[in-house]
């Protein structure tokens, strides 16, 4: 039963007007859950699901199949990401200025971004409410 409430839960936000929603350490390896969120982004083309992936995207296929069917569900994964169904390796532009370099290494010549790395996550989120880590 918490499973089914759970589930509901994020059923009926995902179903609201323009919800966003970040997730951050799914490998899309559970068929219920998949099949929630991905019904949720069809009936609510206004919801956007951003998944922060550890590592090389090639290790979770689910997300890479479901990501290239659904144009609201967006894939951050070290080496590449899938932004409205069309996929990429990372790069810099030359003309912005990058606020958040601390999240991206660069190593011959290849971006990573490190977003999906719980610690990463965890520091870049304590900088948007302006703590250090020797507060903590």
């Amino acid at each position: 039963m918490p499973f089914l409430a759970l589930s509901d839960q994020l059923n009926c936000f995902l179903k609201k007007t323009s919800s966003a929603l970040i997730v951050c350490g799914y490998s899309f390896n559970d068929e219920h859950i998949n099949d929630t969120i991905t019904n949720a982004l069809i009936s609510n083309p206004s919801a956007l699901v951003i998944t922060l992936l550890y590592g090389n995207i090639e290790y979770y296929p689910k997300s890479i199949e479901i990501a290239n069917r659904r144009h609201n569900l967006i894939i951050w994964a070290e080496n590449e990401a899938i932004i409205g169904t069309h996929r990429g390796k990372w790069r810099k532009a030359n003309d912005i200025n990058y606020e958040f370099e601390e999240f991206i290494e660069e190593e011959n010549e290849k971006i990573y971004f490190k977003m999906g790395d719980f610690i990463t996550f965890s520091n870049y989120l304590r900088s948007l409410i302006g703590r250090s880590s020797e507060e903590i």
